[in-house]
């Protein structure tokens, strides 16, 4: 028999583990992920932890990176170094310096082109 349908008919996306429905793909595929992880499917980028929250691996790789320092005057973001502060600033300020050389669109950042 097929599985219930958990949600409304606005939740098309079913979980393939689960059953449970979601409206967007996206959604879908993010829980789809803890099943894959045990239910912590935020890794730590410098070691092999996993954690259930976001929240949670940012407040671990804070014992890796140490407490961020920096802090943008406008919206507050916090930073650790002097260099992704100023990058940052770009946000704010609309300076895009640098240009595609193909359609001569800016970019804040160089990895954006």
């Amino acid at each position: 028999p097929d599985p219930p349908v958990i949600h409304n008919e606005n939740y098309v996306h079913r979980c393939k583990y689960c059953y449970v429905t979601f409206k967007t793909k996206a959604d879908k595929f993010n829980h789809e992920q803890s099943h894959m992880t045990q239910g912590k499917p935020y890794k730590c980028p410098d070691c092999s932890d996993t954690f259930g929250t976001n929240k949670q691996r940012r407040i671990h790789l804070q014992e890796h990176r140490g407490v961020p320092q920096l802090k943008c005057h406008i919206c507050g973001i916090e930073f650790r170094s002097p260099q992704y502060l100023q990058r940052h600033s770009a946000v704010h300020t609309g300076e895009k310096p640098f240009k595609c050389s193909v359609c001569q669109r800016g970019f804040n950042q160089a990895g954006h082109l």
